[in-house]
């Protein structure tokens, strides 16, 4: 038999969430740095990450990690996530699933009862705290990038429901911020199809009027 592509991954979860890494298989990604790399892989060569994400071998609701070597001398890794629409740059859950992978798996030394691991990330560097005990890495703590509003108090047109208000702030990617109450919806199980209809839909409106 001849194997055409051969990639490890190692199967991770954050408190439920899938964060599948890959540990082999994949050498590098064209870029000088980790902004380069993922702007690579979202607008040159994205076969990798539907190679990973879709079915057979993902879903939708599962994110994959890419492992890479660190762009900065003072990192001891790189990572970029995959998810269902693209290449994101950064994610606190994923960084707990990478973080815990490097150190179960021995790709950095564990050291007990705290392992800190710095990682190179397109939002910048994050350094993680892994409480370990017993050759297993118990919890993680991050500490990222500083948040920052971008914008406060933007308004767009929405059909049905008038002018939203909402606020732009950066945590390691840029979101939306907006008071559900303008939307007549509460955050409750039942309402949850609702929200998220909507907010696909005001994302893309968001990202066809607003640029960050």
């Amino acid at each position: 038999m001849r194997w055409q592509k051969i990639i490890q991954l190692v199967d991770v979860h954050c408190e439920g969430e899938v964060g599948k890494v890959i540990t082999g298989g994949v050498l590098n990604i064209p870029g000088l740095t980790m902004a380069e790399k993922v702007n690579y892989l979202n607008e040159v060569d994205d076969s990798l990450r539907r190679f990973v994400i879709q079915e057979p071998r993902g879903c939708l609701q599962i994110s994959v990690n890419l492992l890479l070597p660190p762009t900065v001398a003072h990192a001891d890794a790189a990572f970029a996530i995959f998810q269902a629409d693209k290449t994101h740059p950064m994610s606190g859950s994923n960084y707990i699933c990478v973080t815990t992978a490097l150190l179960e798996m021995g790709i950095i030394s564990m050291q007990e009862p705290i392992t800190s691991v710095v990682l190179d990330t397109a939002a910048g560097l994050v350094t993680a705290k892994a409480s370990c005990k017993n050759g297993r890495c118990e919890s993680v703590s991050l500490e990222m990038m500083p948040a920052f509003v971008e914008q406060l108090d933007a308004e767009i047109e929405v059909d049905g429901l008038g002018k939203i208000q909402f606020d732009i702030a950066f945590g390691g990617v840029y979101y939306a911020l907006i008071d559900v109450d303008q939307v007549n919806l509460t955050i409750s199980p039942e309402n949850a199809h609702k929200l998220a209809l909507l907010g696909i839909t005001l994302r893309k409106l968001m990202n066809n009027n607003f640029k960050v």
